[in-house]
Parts: structure tokens; sequence; C-alpha cells
């Protein structure tokens, strides 16, 4: 039988959890939170799937000749994914978190005794999740609709451009949050 938190010895009462552990719990958290959003996964999946789509109908056989004759749509599918990343790690950050403090979590967050880079991090770990479900749905699209072709040895560097855009992209967004103006009823009262 477990016994509740109080009942517990004091000594392990008093043991603190390893930030690190709080990861997974704060990622799943923030994961839940896009998924329930309809404006987030709206902005991040569907806005560089629908821009793909639409160009692609508006120029079916059109190729631009100063990339070499490509078609329009090998050279929209990676700038759609890149797109898809710059959404996922900039505006739904911004969103996110102007929302949080907004609403006061990050306020409450502050009290309690789990370390703020924590939720930030799981902020950034569902990011990731998001940009990889993006990026993958928009080169899907590209490459079994539209007739794009992807070299083996570019998947990876689309990998790793996709991952640094990502990180530069989040950390704007963080920084950008943090120099917004408060609501009137979170400012001290002056005077």
């Amino acid at each position: 039988m477990r016994l509740g938190w109080a009942h517990r010895p004091q000594a392990e009462r008093r043991r603190a959890r390893p930030a690190v552990e709080l990861l997974p719990r704060f990622a799943w958290y923030h994961l839940l939170l896009v998924v329930r959003s309809p404006i987030g996964t709206f902005v991040s999946l569907v806005i560089p799937l629908m821009l793909l789509v639409a160009l692609d109908l508006v120029t079916p056989e059109m190729t631009l000749r100063s990339l070499g004759g490509i078609a329009v749509a090998q050279f929209l599918t990676p700038s759609m994914a890149g797109f898809a990343v710059l959404n996922v790690g900039f505006v739904d950050v911004v969103i996110g978190v102007t929302l949080a403090r907004d609403e006061g979590v990050l306020r409450r967050f502050r009290t309690s005794p789990a370390p703020l880079w924590a939720y930030f991090a799981g902020r950034f770990l569902t990011a990731a999740a998001v940009t990889a479900v993006a990026v993958a749905a928009v080169c899907g699209v590209g490459l079994l609709f539209m007739g794009v072709r992807l070299p083996g040895d570019e998947v990876a560097n689309l990998a790793g451009w996709a991952a640094a855009g990502l990180v530069v992209c989040f950390a704007l967004g963080r920084l950008r949050c943090s120099c917004a103006p408060l609501p009137a009823r979170c400012r001290r009262p002056t005077g």
C-alpha cells in the first residue's frame, strides 16, 4: 500500500525531484495545449499545406529558369517546410507564452518549486515534435501528390536546417515575449 504525501517520512518529503525528470511532463502538457488549441494546429500545420497546394494549383506546369528549370513545386515544398518551422518556432511560441503570461500561468509557475527553464524546455520539446510533424506533412504532400523529388542525401540537410531554424525562431519568439508589455492587470500600481 502506497502512503499519501503527508504520511511519508520527513526525509523522503524533502527530497526534491530533479528538474530533468519534469521535462517529459511539461512536454506532454504543452503538447496537449497545442492539440486542444485549434489556432495552434491551424497556424503550424494547415496554413503551410494550404499555401503549398494553392501555389501549386496556380502554377502547375511552370518552371523556374533562374534555378535551372526546376518545377515550382520542387522549389515550394522546402520553402513551405521552412515556413512551417517559422510558424511553429515563432508564432506558436509568441502566442503560447503571451497567453500563459496574460492568464497568470507564468506567475503561478514562478511560485512552484519547479525551475522556469523546465517549463520552457518542455515548450521547446513540444515545438520540436510539432515541427517534425509539420515538415513531414509538407514534404509528404510534395512527394506524394506533386511529384517532388527529395534526394536521400538532402534529407539530413533538411533536418539540420529545420533544427537550426527552430532554435533561432524559438529564441526570437521567447525574446519577443519578454519584451512585450504586460497587460494592465499585471502591472504594479504606481504612486
